[in-house]
């Protein structure tokens, strides 16, 4: 940081306090302790009571911490609760506090704070005490409960988190005509095992500026913070640790900082870093403004400085508040931490103020290409990649992660898999750091690209593939000759006859990407028909199966291929004269779907209509569909009459050269993949694929012939 105009800048040789501003409790690894005023150290060891199954919560708090610095509570529904000691009055002043605390639950496990003022005396807060509470329940996720146990609000969470947390509060005790307004954060810092989790203070979706109902529900006498002393935590299974309130406490100083000093998720641009504060309120009051105030000293520094220099003085106003730009002074940085404090002038001296921080901008790594999917046949080295570049130009380290948090690739933009095989199948995503900070890519996953179900291969209804997901007959299809000299077929006849295979956990995880490949020869009247369906037909109207493969009613008899999350879905279509076998793949390679037709592609791509559903134990029907209607099955419809033979479904999408590599293999036929461009001749005088000699005689024939007309001519 460097002064814009020396002449405004006063040395001001005062050394950093090192108590943190406005920690009024702080509860860390068995100690309590807080700071509520300049020399107070509070022990909380004599403090708490054991209430209801408080006996794994005892006093000797201190023999409770783990090995990961968490109070354990090994069960039961352990509560604690300070009790109320004039000795412990910590007088809130302000407007403002955040409150925090560090959980540890499994599944269906709580946690929960509450604050209040124990107006009873009885070390319990009791309904109208509480001013409102909040945490993490095991059945509902997380959540803020109003005051004198009002209703609660839960996050959109159905299922509980699990792991380690960090939960914050944020409340604002003016808003809503005092009634108070609450914002919850979490933050996973640790997975179930204890292990470090690098993640961000969220906000927590349905819990933000909720009405509190303080002033109109608890008690009459508790209302005002200055006399909340009450805390009250309930772990039912669960641990805690690292529990604190932070309010501007120590009147009548500037208080009310923003950026909020006490968090780092709000990061200034260092040319517009515009500071606030609140103008000190009188001694015990928190509601009037200190009227001996006429101005607020502004002190601006940073960590590495020892002393913080006078920026500027602002006089004060009517507004009961004011606001700084350091960067009309100032040359701030970004990645830099910023210290400064306000002190208010009275005609009589000084009131010092307590130090803030502010952040300014980070330059993390830039990703400029996310890691991809990667689909790799079995045995061939996997390669997962970022693309990503440091805008301080000091060099990236890189750190690759699995699904499971273990390190498995370190400092290389590029992760390789050797000989990869159906075991290494996961997710993976990397870290990306720079001295400013981390950025962390979002998650590919690896699949070992294969046949994954192969049905009617010779007219058996055995899944040849290899998984064992056999077909079940139903109306006793027959066996008749199939598309290929000595191979046979499924035929359906159009009433009465289908096969259905279960769907599997194979046959279901590979949820991104598929090619469906058969061979089908139409043998009946030009209506609807279906006969591949994927999954059910729909859901109650609402959701068509990954794969629809039916013969549609459309004048020509076309096949139609579709897809989708709503009635009408997307089509891709091609012609299937009857009577006549064809060889056809649908795919589909996450946002796209294609259409072959005897090795080549018949059909624009099209967007489908949204991702692939779940459909674990549901049915591959074959020569018909079945749709659930209110939640149950039909039975199978719209019967397709005709032959089937050698489905196969792969968990990727082919390309151009694995559809055509697919199909000449069956049929031991060549074709022409990509035509050259000289390509214009052959043994019969039509185009054969190669440029030779029958080209260039074709060529030749023409050779010097000339239409051109100059000018004058």
């Amino acid at each position: 940081m460097k002064p814009k105009n020396l002449l405004c800048i006063i040395i001001m040789l005062m050394a950093f306090g090192i108590a943190t501003a406005g920690v009024v409790y702080d509860y860390d690894n068995g100690n309590v302790t807080g700071a509520p005023y300049p020399g107070t150290d509070l022990n909380g060891q004599d403090g708490w009571v054991q209430l209801s199954n408080a006996s794994y919560a005892r006093d000797d708090l201190a023999g409770r911490v783990g090995f990961d610095g968490l109070v354990g509570s090994s069960g039961g529904d352990s509560q604690m609760c300070r009790v109320n000691n004039a000795a412990w009055d910590y007088g809130i002043i302000g407007d403002h506090i955040i409150i925090e605390q560090t959980g540890r639950f499994g599944s269906g496990q709580s946690l929960t704070f509450a604050l209040g003022s124990d107006v009873d005396d009885d070390g319990e807060l009791n309904g109208n005490e509480v001013a409102f509470f909040f945490g993490h329940h095991g059945a509902g996720g997380w959540y803020i409960r109003r005051s004198a146990w009002g209703s609660e609000v839960k996050s959109n969470i159905s299922a509980g988190a699990t792991g380690m947390w960090r939960i914050v509060i944020d409340v604002d005790l003016a808003a809503n005509g005092g009634d108070g307004s609450g914002s919850l954060y979490v933050q996973k810092i640790g997975d179930d095992a204890g292990n470090a989790v690098e993640d961000t203070l969220t906000a927590v979706a349905a819990c933000q500026n909720i009405d509190l109902d303080i002033a109109s529900r608890m008690n009459a006498g508790a209302t005002d913070p200055a006399t909340w002393n009450g805390i009250f935590t309930r772990n039912s299974n669960a641990s805690v640790d690292n529990l604190t309130i932070r309010g501007d406490i120590a009147a009548p100083h500037a208080f009310g900082a923003a950026p909020n000093p006490w968090e780092g998720g709000e990061l200034l641009d260092p040319a517009n870093a515009v500071l606030s504060w609140k103008t000190g309120r009188v001694a015990g009051d928190w509601t009037t403004v200190n009227s001996a105030i006429t101005a607020h000293k502004v002190y601006i520094g940073t960590p590495s400085d020892p002393n913080l220099l006078l920026a500027t003085t602002i006089d004060v106003t009517g507004t009961g508040g004011a606001d700084w730009d350091p960067s009309g002074q100032w040359e701030l940085e970004k990645d830099s931490t910023y210290l400064w404090r306000v002190d208010e002038v009275t005609a009589t001296g000084i009131i010092k103020g307590v130090e803030w921080s502010f952040y300014t901008e980070k330059t993390p790594p830039q990703i400029i290409t996310h890691p991809a999917d990667s689909y790799t046949p079995e045995g061939e080295d996997a390669v997962i990649t970022v693309d990503a570049i440091d805008p301080l130009g000091a060099g990236l380290t890189y750190e690759w992660r699995n699904g499971a948090e273990e390190i498995v690739g370190g400092n290389s933009a590029t992760l390789t898999i050797s000989n990869a095989q159906i075991s290494d199948e996961d997710t993976f995503y990397c870290s990306i750091t720079n001295t400013s900070g981390t950025t962390v890519s979002k998650v590919a996953s690896l699949t070992i690209a294969r046949l994954i179900g192969n049905w009617l291969v010779d007219g058996s209804l055995t899944d040849s593939s290899g998984y064992g997901n056999d077909a079940d007959p139903n109306g006793n299809p027959v066996i008749v000759d199939g598309p290929l000299e000595g191979t046979s077929a499924l035929q359906f006849n159009g009433s009465d006859q289908w096969a259905t295979v279960t769907i599997d956990e194979t046959l279901n995880k590979y949820d991104k990407q598929y090619t469906i490949a058969f061979w089908v020869r139409d043998e009946g009247a030009s209506t609807w028909r279906r006969f591949i369906n994927y999954g059910y037909y729909n859901i109650n109207g609402g959701s068509f199966a990954r794969a629809d493969i039916c013969r549609n009613n459309w004048g020509t008899r076309t096949l139609a291929f579709r897809m989708g999350n709503k009635t009408g879905g997307t089509f891709e279509t091609a012609v299937m004269p009857q009577d006549e076998w064809n060889h056809f793949a649908a795919i589909y390679d996450g946002t796209g779907m294609y259409l072959y037709k005897n090795g080549s592609l018949v059909s624009s791509p099209t967007n489908a209509s949204g991702p692939m559903r779940s459909v674990l134990g549901e049915p591959i029907v074959l020569g018909a569909r079945i749709y659930v209607a209110n939640d149950v099955p039909t039975p199978a419809s719209s019967h397709f009459k005709g032959s089937l033979s050698d489905v196969r479904v792969y968990n990727y999408a082919m390309d151009d050269l694995g559809v055509v590599t697919m199909y000449t293999t069956i049929t031991g036929e060549s074709v022409c993949f990509d035509r050259p461009e000289f390509d214009i001749s052959g043994p019969d005088g039509d185009p054969d694929c190669v440029v030779n000699l029958f080209d260039f005689a074709a060529l030749a024939s023409d050779w010097m012939v000339s239409n051109q007309v100059d000018p004058g001519n």
